[in-house]
């Protein structure tokens, strides 16, 4: 399989066109199907591979599993970290690495306050 028909396969299931698909991620009409001839820029296929929240990794036939590499017990986060990884695409390539260090700063935080507020909410 190729990845243009990985993309064809995902698309399906989500019931969205390649139009569709390159109109929400801001890439020219017809991209994706010169991928079968023309290997995209990495930074496209991230844009992709967030798109349909997969990891880049299943678009380039590395491995079977849609599912990203991330362990995850609950999937209540998906839509956090799938927010995080767009807003990152926002952000020029070469401060991607602060804007990672920052959003990990945030979730330690959160753990922080989280742990805090459970153990207050037990000493009541």
């Amino acid at each position: 399989m190729s990845l243009v028909s990985r993309i064809k396969d995902l698309s399906s299931q989500k019931g969205v066109t390649f139009a569709e698909i390159e109109r929400n991620i801001s890439i020219s009409n017809g991209q994706i199907r010169r991928w079968d001839t023309v290997s995209p820029k990495s930074e496209t296929l991230q844009k992709v591979a967030i798109y349909f929240n997969v990891s880049m990794d299943y678009l380039l036939e590395r491995t079977d599993n849609t599912s990203l590499s991330y362990k995850q017990e609950d999937s209540e986060y998906d839509d956090l970290i799938v927010m995080f990884r767009k807003n990152e695409m926002d952000i020029p390539q070469d401060e991607r690495a602060h804007y990672r260090q920052e959003v990990a700063k945030l979730m330690e935080f959160v753990k922080f306050t989280m742990k805090d507020l459970d153990q207050k909410n037990k000493n009541k």
